[in-house]
């Protein structure tokens, strides 16, 4: 196909200046010295890609179904179908990308149509080479151009709008097979042809790779590419279930066609062909499928069209004759609704014993029901070759240990130099991540306690030892010096939990199974209790024991079921299968009962013991770290991505603050305020106590009074914003301290405090510090612990000291580890006009509104982000990282997007650049 395309270079009539190449990077297999570099969902975007269909996603109409279009495992159909099978993509504005020629490549056989091209010129269409005959419509303005697959061709058309590419009917379908359809801007016609997918030209566009080389990253992280789907989950399992680079869209739901189940029934009151087991549930069932053709195992996937939502608390999915629970992926719940009708995916987790419903994902959103399309790791590798970048890979939470292997393979693709850097998953810590509901709950089923977070860390260590220990290592034998292994954890977390089990294993024993004392109820049916937070999920294996005899209906040594667990009171029924009846019992009983849980999957998923040396997870990686965002006091994302939850500390600065912006955005003394605020601001300076006055002077000794309620806590780092900050109108602060830096509040009562200097490793000291009047006037206020004073005093320094725990503690022959950040970047937010702890609440208006307060504290954010000191703060909040001994690499998330986290102010490649752009470009920091 492109072989034939070839010959219509020079024939080409492009209105737009060609891009100049190629574009100049580091030398080869050499990364530069800079920092992380994020990918995420906002660099999945039209401008960024030479073929757009990567980025179109697919949607089902009429009856269309990816069986019923007999989709190949690219994507595209394959026989007569009824409905239509839908490609859309909106123009967005940008120079470059918007009303100028872009070129359709549609190989020999595909039938499909354009609609609502949008052009208004009469030469918007035009046929740049194809079998004559093969296309209809082509007339320019508002066109449908349709073409009846009896040849191949190439038609240059110049959208003004959105336009759609539609797969429709009996008539219109691909042949099986088909492969190379594109969208193509005009101006990257050429290097599409050069290179498609073989090269990152012929993938990105010259925009986009411009952008990114030149922000002189050193890795770059495209999570962002791999855990797409619905609230940053992937939910690939297998490596031939993911999104192939041949596929039509890397942007749309996959459908594998083994795992494409003919028929899945619904029954109300039934158990479908699962053995009867009596009672009413709701009870999906599908058909046998190629992959499946009896009972799921661990990561089988069922896929099809499901007839019925769901109403009842629990449904079921039954298939090759084994029922099991359906739940949900974000936090594996039940309830009515979690089952809807439409195009669904099931994966079965066999370590839980339920089926997960991934088209149903709270706060996210999948809206094909397929598969998480993830951008093929060939394609992650390409640019990073290109770029002459460190290719940071993230493994899917869900993936297979082959998935792994193969992950692993194709990233040996690298140019040699270059580190491929391996990290399990992302953020399995974040509760609001349904990977970390999931791996908790697998952690659950293992058996690990529940306090600590150790379900969720246990999971993630086994996997790290697991994957990056065995699985990782054996593909990279021959390139072992440019292999890294990264371990990552909550910036505020537990740092003696997280030493403890996420990287010493604590848990990771080779056998493990829990069990409690029990009373049984003999009623129909019978209930256990006294088994307080046992953790237990229903279809879960139990066996029974007892000292004497157990009463009729239950046997010793045989397994049960759980069924209606309730950890909270402590209390659970049995069935005689999963899913199956509640058991009745009857007569007496004798002795001690007791109940016991052990995971038929523990010993072919562990196998043997994580948790001592040199088999532990911390003993199998190169790098750890974590995420240290930063923001002020004031402009804080304290309100989890809403903005600062104001209170009446917050109001004066911030009336002063809008009041100044709303008259100039760009007011020198605001902006140098705002730059203070990230820096070592303060909710409050002498006047304090919801603005009323108070007393305060330095005393001489250890104790600082005032004359009302200060309002202020004793400092837990990690838990609240209480860090002291110090700072001095005409003159010194109080002698004994410097102004600026952070200190912990201890001692306090609600008119006095003292303070003390935060140890070595981050935590609070106990000792009180003394000191004397300064020669200015001081001021004290407590600093958001996220602001860089705060960062420097215990952030940076409690990871400082788990890294430098284990330089005597790991396998010989293993360097130091070193600290990396996967994430971080300046977060600030201006506070909400509206709600509870808002610009409302507290009285922050401007001409009597507070949406226009907001307005302006959001324009002034972003004069900040366009002035030099945003430069000059990425840099500081990078340097005092790497003051430190085991720090290496810092992170910024994300380029793109215009939004609270982007070194540019739009999702297009040509987007202006905020001067936060510059200071992440300018940093220069270890090999």
């Amino acid at each position: 196909m492109k072989r034939f395309l070839a010959v219509l270079l020079s024939a080409l009539l492009i209105s737009e200046p060609s891009h100049a190449w190629p574009i100049k990077a580091s030398a080869a297999g050499v990364a530069p010295n800079g920092a992380t570099l994020n990918i995420g969902g906002g660099d999945l975007a039209l401008g960024n890609f030479v073929d757009i269909m990567h980025v179109m996603q697919a949607g089902f109409s009429g009856g269309a179904t990816p069986n019923s279009a007999g989709l190949d495992s690219n994507g595209y159909p394959t026989k007569s179908f009824s409905g239509t099978i839908s490609f859309t993509e909106p123009l967005t504005g940008g120079s470059g990308f918007y009303n100028v020629p872009y070129v359709a490549v549609v190989p020999a056989g595909t039938k499909l149509a354009f609609t609502s091209t949008g052009g208004t010129q009469a030469s918007s269409c035009s046929v740049l080479s194809g079998t004559a005959g093969s296309y209809t419509g082509c007339l320019g303005g508002n066109v449908t151009i349709t073409f009846d697959g009896t040849g191949a061709a190439a038609v240059q058309f110049t959208p003004t709008g959105q336009f759609t590419i539609n797969f429709s009917g009996a008539s219109s379908y691909g042949a099986a097979g088909t492969a190379n359809l594109a969208i193509v801007r005009a101006t990257d016609y050429a290097n599409y042809l050069a290179y498609g997918n073989t090269d990152a030209r012929g993938i990105f566009t010259p925009e986009y790779l411009s952008l990114q080389a030149g922000t002189n990253a050193k890795n770059i992280r495209p999570m962002g590419w791999v855990d797409s789907g619905g609230n940053n989950l992937s939910s690939d399992t297998a490596w031939n279930y993911r999104t192939p680079v041949s596929a039509l869209s890397w942007n749309t739901g996959v459908f594998p066609t083994t795992v494409w189940s003919s028929s899945i029934t619904y029954a109300a009151t039934g158990n479908g062909s699962c053995t009867t087991v009596g009672g009413s549930q709701e009870v999906y069932t599908a058909s046998a499928t190629t992959d499946t053709a009896g009972a799921p195992v661990d990561g089988s996937v069922i896929q099809g069209v499901i007839p019925t939502t769901n109403t009842t608390a629990q449904p079921y999915l039954c298939v090759g004759g084994a029922q099991y629970p359906v739940v949900t992926p974000d936090g594996l719940t039940t309830g009515a609704g979690i089952v809807s009708s439409g195009q669904g995916t099931f994966i079965f987790d066999g370590i839980t014993h339920r089926w997960l419903n991934i088209a149903y994902i709270v706060g996210g959103s999948n809206p094909d029901g397929g598969l998480t399309a993830t951008l093929p790791i060939e394609a992650q590798v390409l640019l990073a070759n290109y770029l002459n970048r460190n290719l940071w890979i993230t493994i899917p939470a869900m993936a297979n240990s082959n998935y792994v292997t193969q992950q692993a393979t194709a990233a040996l693709n690298l140019k040699t130099g270059l580190y491929g850097i391996f990290e399990y998953s992302n953020e399995i810590w974040n509760f609001s991540f349904p990977q970390t509901q999931w791996a908790n709950q697998r952690g659950l089923a293992l058996g690990f306690p529940q306090a600590n977070n150790e379900p969720a860390s246990g999971w993630y260590g086994l996997r790290i030892a697991q994957y990056l220990g065995s699985t990782v290592p054996s593909v990279w034998a021959g390139r072992t010096s440019n292999l890294r292994r990264y371990l990552g954890y909550q910036a505020f977390g537990d740092p003696a939990a997280t030493k403890t089990y996420r990287m010493k294993g604590a848990d990771l024993a080779n056998n493990v199974s829990y069990s409690n004392p029990v009373s049984i109820s003999v009623a129909s049916p019978a209930v256990l209790s006294g088994w307080f937070g046992h953790g237990l999920q229903s279809g879960w294996p139990v066996v029974m024991s007892t000292t004497g005899s157990l009463p009729t209906g239950l046997i010793a040594g045989t397994t049960y079921y759980v069924l209606n667990p309730n950890s909270n009171n402590g209390t659970l029924q049995l069935s005689a299968t999963p899913g199956g009846a509640a058991i009745n019992t009857s007569g007496t009983q004798s002795g001690t009962q007791t109940a016991t849980y052990t995971n038929p999957y523990y010993a072919s998923i562990i196998g043997v013991a994580y948790n001592a040396k040199p088999n532990r997870p911390v003993d199998f990686i190169e790098s750890k770290g974590y995420a240290p965002y930063t923001a002020g006091t004031n402009f804080s994302d304290q309100g989890v991505n809403g903005g600062t939850a104001v209170t009446s500390i917050n109001a004066p600065f911030l009336q002063t603050l809008a009041t100044a912006l709303n008259s100039n955005p760009n007011d020198p003394t605001s902006i140098a305020s705002l730059d203070n605020d990230f820096r070592q601001g303060t909710a409050s300076t002498l006047t304090y106590n919801s603005g009323t006055s108070t007393t305060f002077s330095c005393p001489t000794g250890t104790t600082f009074s005032t004359s009302a309620a200060h309002g202020f806590s004793n400092t837990n780092p990690g838990n609240n914003n209480m860090v002291a900050i110090f700072t001095a109108t005409g003159g010194t602060v109080c002698n004994g301290l410097t102004a600026g830096k952070g200190y912990c509040f201890i001692n306090v009562t609600s008119t006095t405090f003292q303070i003390a200097a935060f140890n070595s490793d981050g935590t609070c000291g106990s000792t009180p510090i003394g000191v004397s009047p300064g020669t200015g006037t001081t001021s004290v206020g407590p600093a958001n612990d996220t602001t860089l004073a705060a960062l420097t005093a215990h952030m940076y320094p409690q990871w400082e000291a788990v890294a430098a725990a284990f330089d005597s503690d790991r396998p010989a022959g293993m360097s130091a580890l070193r600290v990396e950040w996967y994430e971080g970047a300046p977060e600030p937010l201006a506070p909400p006009a509206t709600g509870a702890n808002s610009l409302t609440s507290v009285g922050v208006t401007v001409a009597g509104s507070a949406a226009t307060a907001n307005a302006a504290l959001q324009a002034g954010l972003t004069s900040w982000k366009n002035n030099a000191d945003a430069s000059a703060l990425i840099l500081a909040y990078y340097n005092a990282f790497m003051a430190l001994t085991h720090s290496k690499t810092p992170s910024h998330l994300v380029l793109p997007g215009g939004g609270q986290y982007s070194l540019t102010s739009g999702t297009l490649p040509t987007s202006a650049k905020y001067q936060l752009y510059n200071g992440f470009a300018s940093f220069v920091g270890v090999p």
